[in-house]
């Protein structure tokens, strides 16, 4: 076992070996130990044995007294470094997600190696004991990086019940806490987080009202200038723990810009299986196999995809990830995913299709050379259209043609979705991308479930800013600020579907043919040159200092396979019946 490196924050540094870069791995890649290690040979991962040598952390019996009496009556309690002698030391871990994040992963994936599940295992007596509660696998980690103008959450609710008071038991103790581990020094400076304790929070325990002229949560807690005193700030050393309830309003610092040190951190949810049960068997535990950690992470990744965006090669990757271990999953987590991953297909290959975009505007005076080139151009922004409309999985009309023709449904729309591929490289026509356009268009007509995030550049960026973070069950009510952020533009009620399944089908799948035909040709052809995989797109960088690209991948479809994933996921749960949106903040 390699030492931990001296720590250092170069994650904008490219990898020592690119070979081992996110963007040159598929699935089985990632299920090898072998190349975990490669990225943090200090770590572990899959070593049964190690993991279970690490012993619980033992408290004294008065002090987890002291802590419970803390968390019931403000909702939020600390531990210092000193009382939590963990088996791993958090600079090792804080390593770890700098060379995850280097090598184009996001924090989270620290869920590969065994030591992030034994700092979670060995807090097992200390959640137990200060909330009653157990570990349900929500689990992040977080990498904030002041220099970079980054901040944590703005302020929220970990979870917004529809009956607060019953996620409460009679003695007054939540049913629901966090642990918040900080790997580096957390200071105001690099964005710490700060409370609102219970006692100053009257919606805390009886809920926060529904009515649209009600004050929002933190305005209620800071109804004046004096109750601003009740602000907490909750500065810690790295090691040391937050516990906080899924009732308190917290949110991280934005900090200092000329700040060095980054702050790194690890949470996980605790929960009582009768408000929320566990996302997978606590019996895996303390040492999951490597493939349902990843379906974990990759799960996660889905479902906060709002904070960690992806583009579509990543998106699939965590999805498939996902699907190959999801009979392992509490069936309300499985709806959870599935719903998000629709939302986040629809984001990511809309970014995605903005680049060959905005590389089409600057060649425009090259295109005018010909109309051959303009044909292509027109071709690809229609293609544009049609990748959004294919997923518009909230449509009434869509449901409705799935539900009539549930044998043809699946088939039609997974070809409907070749289009896109296609006439983004050009390799279709402008009529039948058109044609392809009009009749996908007509599929994702919007309907009553339309998600609330389609608003201008300026104001999703704002509204990223302000609303909380999305969790199971009901959306978080935002905090000041938001609302004007995140106002919902007017439904429309379906009229009806009006679509002809078979002419989607038959139009789409003529665009498939010649696209796959087209693909295989220039495979063949690099072949008999001797040319190996080429890059689509660069690294780029997103949140989380995050950079994916398409380097050493030999995919030529990595947008509709991601769209292909997201129509499979709307059409297997209509067939199975499940009636679900894809926005949970409806519910």
């Amino acid at each position: 076992m390699a030492a931990a490196p001296v720590l250092t924050f170069n994650v904008d540094e490219p990898p020592e070996r690119p070979e081992l870069h996110a963007s040159r791995q598929k699935l089985k890649d990632l299920l090898k130990p072998s190349y975990w290690q490669a990225l943090c040979p200090w770590l572990h991962c899959g070593d049964a044995d190690w993991l279970g040598r690490q012993p619980a952390l033992q408290l004294p019996q008065q002090r987890l007294v002291d802590l419970k009496q803390q968390v019931d009556a403000a909702g939020v309690a600390q531990v210092s470094s000193s009382e939590l002698p963990w088996s791993v030391h958090p600079s090792a871990l804080a390593a770890a997600v700098v060379s995850l994040i280097r090598h184009g992963w996001p924090p989270s994936l620290l869920l590969a190696y065994d030591e992030a599940w034994a700092v979670v295992q060995q807090a097992s007596v200390l959640m137990a004991g200060s909330t009653g509660n157990r570990v349900n696998m929500d689990i992040l980690a977080w990498y904030v990086d002041p220099s970079r103008g980054d901040a944590g959450f703005s302020p929220h609710r970990d979870r917004q019940p529809d009956n607060a008071p019953a996620t409460f038991r009679p003695d007054g103790s939540a049913m629901y806490a966090t642990l918040w581990l900080p790997l580096t020094d957390a200071v105001p400076e690099n964005s710490c987080l700060y409370v609102i304790p219970r006692f100053a929070d009257p919606g805390y325990f009886e809920g926060d009202p529904e009515d649209d002229d009600a004050p929002d949560p933190l305005t209620a807690a800071l109804p004046d200038k004096a109750a601003y005193q009740h602000i907490r700030a909750l500065p810690c050393t790295a090691g040391a723990a937050c516990i906080f309830t899924h009732r308190t309003i917290h949110w991280g610092s934005r900090g200092r810009p000329s700040y060095p040190t980054p702050r790194i951190s690890i949470s996980w949810g605790c929960a009582d299986d009768a408000y929320e049960p566990a996302y997978f068997a606590r019996d895996c535990l303390p040492c999951p196999p490597l493939a349902l950690r990843l379906a974990l992470a990759g799960a996660q990744m889905i479902v906060y995809h709002e904070r960690f965006p992806a583009p579509p090669k990543q998106l699939a990757l965590y999805y498939q990830a996902f699907t190959a271990q999801a009979g392992q999953f509490d069936a309300a987590y499985r709806e959870k995913v599935t719903a998000e991953f629709l939302d986040a297909s629809k984001e990511a290959t809309a970014a995605a299709a903005a680049v060959p975009a905005a590389a089409g505007a600057a060649g425009a005076a090259a295109a005018q050379r010909g109309r051959g080139k303009k044909a292509a151009g027109e071709a690809a922004g229609a293609d544009s259209t049609a990748a959004a409309a294919a997923l518009g999985t909230g449509s009434n009309a869509k449901s409705k043609a799935i539900k009539e023709a549930p044998a043809a449904a699946k088939s039609a729309a997974a070809a409907a979705v070749k289009p896109a591929a296609a006439v983004k490289r050009g390799r279709a026509s402008q009529q039948q991308a058109a044609a392809a356009e009009q009749l996908v268009e007509q599929a994702g007509k919007p309907g009553k479930q339309q998600p609330k995030r389609q608003k201008q550049p300026q104001q999703q960026q704002q509204q990223q800013q302000l609303q909380p973070q999305r969790t199971t069950g009901k959306g978080k009510k935002l905090m000041p600020g938001a609302a004007e952020a995140a106002e919902e533009e007017s439904s429309e009620e379906d009229e009806g579907d009006g679509i002809d399944w078979a002419q989607v089908a038959a139009a789409a799948r003529e665009t498939a043919r010649k696209a796959k035909k087209a693909a295989a040709a220039k495979k063949k052809k690099k072949k008999r040159k001797g040319a190996g995989s080429s890059s689509d797109e660069g690294s780029g960088s997103g949140d989380e200092g995050l950079g994916f690209g398409d380097a050493g991948d030999d995919n030529d479809d990595d947008d509709g396979n991601v769209m292909e994933l997201a129509l499979d996921a709307v059409l297997d749960a209509q067939l199975a019946g499940q009636d679900f949106h894809d926005d949970f903040e409806d519910d």
